[in-house]
């Protein structure tokens, strides 16, 4: 459902490291399931070495391109949407 909203171009749904399940552009989704990957164990660790509590989530935003990347209970959930997309807003919708 989450790829299905507006400027959602790929989502990936993780749980320890295994992909459980993508959606959108079949390149984007891949691309976006190593990434999460990295950058999740990266904003772990880094969480807890400057003792921040748990990673809960982080936002990289590139020049034409962002990534949100959270955990909702022990799932990680990456999308990847235009940079100027408001995703809080797509998100919300019914």
């Amino acid at each position: 459902e989450v790829a299905q909203r507006e400027h959602v171009l790929a989502c990936v749904i993780g749980h320890e490291g295994l992909v459980l399940a993508t959606a959108g552009e079949p390149s984007n989704a891949e691309t976006l399931a190593a990434l999460s990957q990295v950058w999740l164990t990266a904003a772990t660790k880094g969480a807890e070495q400057a003792k921040l509590g748990p990673f809960t989530q982080m936002v990289v935003i590139g020049a034409a391109f962002k990534v949100a990347l959270f955990q909702t209970g022990d799932m990680t959930v990456a999308i990847l949407a235009p940079t100027g997309a408001d995703l809080a807003q797509s998100l919300a919708g019914p």
